[in-house]
């Protein structure tokens, strides 16, 4: 066999990669800072039949304690580059090992709006379509121009368009098995060079009163709210929103909606509302703050699962098994993870 052509570690804990700060050992592990690297690291893969795991910056996984028997390709390529569409538009790639919340900040600097709604989401850009992240009354699909791709079977590099991504909420084309083959190397958003102003998701709206903020005073906002919803990642372990809102149909909630008519209730389709996951755990199952161990709901949000000190993958999976149970024993909704568990 060949000597490798890229620089490939072996046995790195994953708790380090992680924000979590849980996992066992990953058996390979190669750091992708540039993207033409991407088929060296494919072939190696398949030359010593390891499967892939693609990993981000960690701020949406929860790693299993017996690590992960895989290559790991850490994405951590850089890169930034807009183009003026008209007066009033912009296309802005990044690649996909950019830092979302520096690229979010560079963007508003550059006066190019859109983004700011989800300023201080930890992770990287490459992550952004997979999971169509979404805060404070925006998702990334609604912003997304394109998302170029490596396809790992092919060793060949294709750009989705919005289209074909087939964002859901929290959901698109890259968590299906074919989708589960590709590899984010950039994204290119449309932006706006005029500021269009949301704030019309109640935290914000709240915020501003009757003030019209400029897109610099919501990202502040932002920041300012999630300081306070989040706890600080370099003194606890947490992967964020632990768990999805509820979508479900409008028959199904009926009763829960007539015990708690204060109950956050949106329309999500025909027939469907989506409720929030964060008043049920509180308001409903009296479970914010709730802890076993080194294991708890956030006392601030109970939609954040905490790694207190020195918590186990094991602990983490036993509790969040314990808080679906109560909630589908409480109200007869069973509740999915955000989070990925690898």
């Amino acid at each position: 066999m060949q000597e490798s052509k890229i620089k490939v570690q072996t046995k790195v804990p994953l708790r380090g990669l992680s924000t979590f700060k849980i996992g066992g050992d990953a058996s390979h592990l190669f750091m992708l800072e540039n993207k033409k690297d991407l088929k060296d690291a494919v072939a190696y893969a398949k030359e010593n039949d390891l499967p892939i795991f693609v990993l981000g910056g960690g701020s949406n996984i929860l790693f299993a304690d017996s690590g992960i028997s895989a290559f790991v390709i850490q994405v951590l390529n850089k890169g930034k580059e807009y183009k003026k569409i008209d007066d009033l538009h912009v296309l802005v790639t990044a690649e996909a090992g950019e830092t979302w919340d520096d690229f979010v900040k560079w963007t508003i600097e550059n006066h190019f709006f859109g983004l700011e709604n989800l300023s201080s989401i930890p992770g990287t850009v490459g992550a952004s379509p997979v999971q169509n992240i979404g805060a404070y009354g925006v998702e990334v699909k609604d912003l997304i121009e394109s998302v170029e791709v490596f396809n790992i079977q092919t060793s060949e590099y294709k750009t989705l368009t919005n289209t074909e991504c087939a964002f859901g909420y929290r959901n698109s084309f890259f968590k299906t098995e074919e989708g589960k083959n590709l590899i984010v190397v950039s994204v290119t958003f449309t932006l706006s060079l005029v500021p269009n102003i949301n704030i019309s998701y109640k935290d914000l709206s709240n915020h501003f009163k009757d003030i019209v903020p400029t897109p610099f005073e919501v990202r502040d906002a932002v920041i300012e709210i999630r300081k306070g919803k989040f706890p600080d990642l370099n003194i606890h372990g947490t992967a964020g929103s632990f768990f999805k809102n509820i979508i479900c149909n409008e028959s199904d909630i009926a009763k829960l909606k007539a015990d708690y008519p204060l109950m956050p209730v949106y329309k999500a389709g025909s027939g469907f509302v989506k409720i929030s996951t964060a008043f049920v755990l509180d308001k409903v199952c009296g479970l914010k703050g709730f802890r076993i161990g080194n294991v708890g709901l956030y006392e601030n949000q109970s939609l954040v699962v905490v790694n207190y000190a020195d918590a186990t993958s094991t602990d983490v999976r036993e509790f969040i098994s314990k808080i679906k149970s109560i909630v589908e024993q409480k109200t007869g909704i069973r509740i999915e993870e955000e989070v990925i568990l690898a």
